[in-house]
């Protein structure tokens, strides 16, 4: 659906959520969640306001969006250690495999982009 849709304009992605009852979008970063929800409220404020809408990346307009932007929050960090220690590992022992995922975990920030089972458009 991502690809079809990316740069549509908002009636057609408006009318293709409804076609096919979707009720939420995890969006691939906040700026395209942003950039979708006001796409939305500009052609159908109530339909917008019914969408559950999640971003990844906890940018700082997350925030301050009407309403605010439910995200996703990685921990650079814990990536950058992780990253560096596989790094010295495989740099240590030029011949071993390193083969096995490394996970770190993330925090979802709900805000009021999200909502509640139940309460979603069920027109959709």
């Amino acid at each position: 659906m991502a690809q079809a849709l990316y740069g549509a304009p908002a009636e057609q992605i408006r009318d293709f959520l409804q076609a096919h009852h979707i009720t939420g979008i995890i969006a691939e970063n906040d700026l395209e969640a942003l950039k979708l929800m006001h796409g939305l409220q500009r052609i159908d404020a109530p339909f917008a306001a019914k969408l559950s809408v999640i971003g990844f990346d906890d940018l700082p307009a997350a925030a301050q969006n009407t309403p605010p932007l439910t995200t996703i929050v990685q921990d650079f960090p814990a990536m950058g250690t992780e990253a560096v220690t596989a790094l010295l590992s495989q740099i240590n022992n030029p011949t071993k495999l390193f083969n096995q995922p490394v996970t770190v975990p993330v925090k979802l920030v709900a805000r009021q982009s999200t909502k509640p089972k139940g309460e979603s458009n069920a027109d959709f």
